[in-house]
C-alpha cells in the first residue's frame, strides 16, 4: 500500500550476526509484501535504532508505519518502552500514523518451532510419527483432521451472519467461516490476517478508505492493522490466521 512502511523492531546485539539475521528477515519480509519497504531497526546496542529508523520511514514518504516488535514475549520492552520511543519518534512527524502490532511471541505456531529444535538435537535419526517435519505437524493432538458437514449455527458477527467451520477449539492454525455479508462495521485486527474468498454474490471491500469491487472467485487479503468492512450482496469464505479470536476486533470510534 503506498505510504506504509513497517518496522520490524530487534532487541539488538554486540554480535553483528544476530543483528545481520534480523535485516536478512526484514528483505524476506519485504519481498513478500506488494511494495511495502521493511525497515530493520533495534532497541538497543546495534544500529539502526527506533528513531532512526523512524527517519528512514519518513524520509520514504510513510503516511503510516506498521512497528512488528520481534521479540518472543510481552515485557516491559513490548509494553512499554517501544510504544514511548515510537511516539516521541511520532511528535516528530505529526503526519504519520503509528500503529504497534502485538510481538511476535508468545505464539502457538513457535511451539512447533521449538519441538523440532528438540528433536534435531535429542533424536537427529528419528521422524516424529507419519514421517514428516514436526514443524509440519497440526497444533492439535492429531497430525490430520477431518471436520464433517452438518448443521452449523448461523449467528450475527461484525460483518454479517456468520457460520464457523474450523475455530481454535480445533487446534488448528487458522480459522475458517462462511459469512453472509450484513451491515459489515468498519473495523481492522491488530495480531490476525484475514483473506476473504468470494463465493457468490457481487459487491465492494473498503481497504483503509479504497474501495475495490468482489465477484466470486476473487480472494482479497487483509492484514493486521487494516480497515476494513464489506459491502453487497456477498457470501464469502474467510479465512485467518492466527484463527479469530472476538478479542482482536477494534474499531476507531
Amino acid at each position: 500500500m503506498k505510504g506504509r512502511v513497517v518496522l520490524l523492531i530487534a532487541h539488538g546485539s554486540r554480535e553483528e550476526i544476530a543483528n545481520q539475521e534480523v535485516c536478512e528477515m526484514a528483505q524476506r519480509m519485504e519481498k513478500r509484501l506488494d511494495r511495502v519497504p521493511v525497515i530493520a531497526c533495534f532497541l538497543d546496542v546495534a544500529s539502526p535504532d527506533i528513531p532512526e529508523g523512524f527517519r528512514q520511514a519518513a524520509s520514504l514518504g510513510a503516511c503510516q508505519i506498521t512497528a512488528i516488535p520481534f521479540f518472543l514475549a510481552t515485557g516491559a520492552h513490548v509494553g512499554q518502552d517501544i510504544p514511548r520511543i515510537l511516539e516521541d519518534c511520532r511528535k516528530g512527524h505529526p503526519g504519520i500514523e503509528v500503529r504497534i502490532t502485538a510481538a511476535v511471541g508468545p505464539d502457538p505456531g513457535l511451539d512447533a518451532i521449538a519441538l523440532e529444535r528438540m528433536h534435531q538435537a535429542s533424536w537427529p535419526d528419528q521422524k516424529p510419527s507419519g514421517g514428516r517435519p514436526m514443524a509440519q505437524e497440526s497444533v492439535g493432538s492429531s497430525p490430520w483432521l477431518h471436520k464433517q458437514s452438518g448443521i452449523r449455527e448461523e449467528f450475527r458477527s461484525v460483518c454479517g451472519f456468520r457460520r464457523n467451520i474450523l475455530t481454535p477449539a480445533d487446534e488448528t492454525r487458522i480459522s475458517i467461516s462462511h459469512l453472509r455479508i450484513n451491515d459489515s462495521r468498519n473495523h481492522y485486527h491488530k495480531v490476525l490476517e484475514e483473506v476473504y474468498y468470494v463465493l457468490k454474490g457481487e459487491g465492494s471491500m473498503s481497504l483503509d478508505g479504497e474501495k475495490i469491487p468482489l465477484r466470486p472467485g476473487d480472494a482479497v487479503v487483509v492484514r493486521p492493522g487494516v480497515r476494513h468492512h464489506a459491502e453487497g450482496d456477498i457470501e464469502v469464505l474467510i479465512i485467518c490466521c492466527p484463527p479469530f479470536e472476538d478479542g482482536d476486533c477494534f474499531y476507531d470510534e
